[in-house]
């Protein structure tokens, strides 16, 4: 080896083991639940989907799709194709 080169650890590459958790998201919604069960929780929630304020509903639904898991599904989505002359 030569002086240049720089030596990588001997994991390097590997990355995390299949099926391992990432622990910060984990903890980021447990905080952000945790926040909104102070200010009001499903009521307070409530009134800012139905806020008149675009913003406010915008920044709900935003922390909304945040907290919900995407949604899996091994079904095959149906698609028809209709063509008319």
């Amino acid at each position: 080896m030569s002086d240049t080169t720089k030596r990588k650890p001997p994991a390097a590459g590997r990355g995390r083991k299949p099926g391992s958790k990432n622990r910060v998201p984990a903890r980021l919604g447990e905080l952000i639940l945790g926040a909104l069960a102070d200010v009001g929780g499903r009521e307070y929630l409530a009134r800012c989907f139905l806020d008149p304020e675009p913003r406010i509903r915008a920044a709900a639904l935003a922390l909304l799709a945040r907290l919900l898991p995407p949604a899996q599904s091994d079904a095959q989505p149906e698609v028809v194709i209709r063509w008319e002359p």
